[in-house]
């Protein structure tokens, strides 16, 4: 959760995926986002830095009983000064780096209905140092908002994780109007 968290630092769809259960729908108090949780993951605490910044509103799911992997969804104002997202790309992927030091080149994307971009992540943990991988998504949303999908995983857990993420990304919805 570090990767995407450390880029903010610096500066819908709509429809339920086949297959769906109807899993529970996510809110964040004050949010301008809402997305469904995926089946096999649980509504998670959102702690530490995260949790306290007042301009931010931060979610999160995981696999039960799996600290170490999860999605957290995090909407903060945006101080990119982006008006796209090859401008969104422009800030953002400087500000990444894989463990090998390199800049991952972002995917241009979809989300919530919005282009958007997409990096794959390979780094590490900021707390215990092990290898986490996993994804980020970044979509400029109304309102002079940034809402950022970040999915990690140790590298054995891709399988399990992957789907969920895909998930939160493909029921991602943002509101034009607070509710």
């Amino acid at each position: 959760f570090a990767v995407a968290a450390a880029v903010l630092a610096g500066c819908g769809g709509g429809e339920k995926p086949a297959g769906s259960s109807g899993g529970k729908e996510v809110r964040a108090v004050g949010g301008d986002y809402v997305y469904t949780v995926p089946p096999g993951f649980v509504e998670e605490p959102v702690r530490g830095k995260l949790a306290s910044q007042s301009e931010s509103h931060t979610t999160a799911v995981g696999l039960t009983g799996d600290s170490k992997s999860g999605v957290v969804v995090h909407e903060v104002p945006d101080s990119t000064g982006a008006r796209n997202v090859d401008e969104l790309a422009a800030f953002v992927a400087p500000r990444f780096r894989d463990v090998d030091g390199k800049v991952p080149e972002p995917a241009h994307a979809r989300m919530a209905g919005r282009p958007a971009l997409r990096f794959d992540i390979q780094g590490r943990s900021v707390r215990s140092g092990d290898r986490l991988d996993g994804e980020a998504w970044f979509v400029l949303a109304p309102r002079g908002q940034l809402t950022v999908v970040s999915c990690q995983w140790p590298p054995n857990r891709r399988d399990k994780v992957a789907p969920g993420c895909a998930w939160v990304v493909k029921t991602l919805r943002v509101s034009e109007r607070r509710g």
